[in-house]
């Protein structure tokens, strides 16, 4: 079968990419057919699922002056210096 044997040759690229490649050699196939053949003989790649960004979401709330301080990052690149500049707030 030419789905299994350009699964073969490239295991990364999925239903849509190899329903691309059939096209360009030529093939009239439908993206919904390479898709389920590729189900039916366990071609399909898991699906990848991003982590989520964890972000600090508990407020802060300061009891005294000076208690929370947050600093600001600057990088400057110039030709041949590195300048790197934090504010304090």
């Amino acid at each position: 079968m030419i789905i299994q044997k350009l699964k073969q040759e490239h295991p990364y690229w999925g239903y849509r990419r190899i329903c691309a490649m059939l096209r360009k050699q030529g093939k009239k196939i439908n993206h919904k057919r390479v898709y389920r053949i590729m189900k039916e003989n366990r071609l399909l790649l898991k699906k990848h699922i991003k982590k989520a960004k964890r972000s600090f979401q508990r407020k802060i709330v300061p009891t005294r002056p000076r208690q929370v301080l947050g600093i600001d990052m600057t990088k400057v690149m110039t030709k041949n210096v590195r300048m790197i500049r934090g504010i304090l707030q």
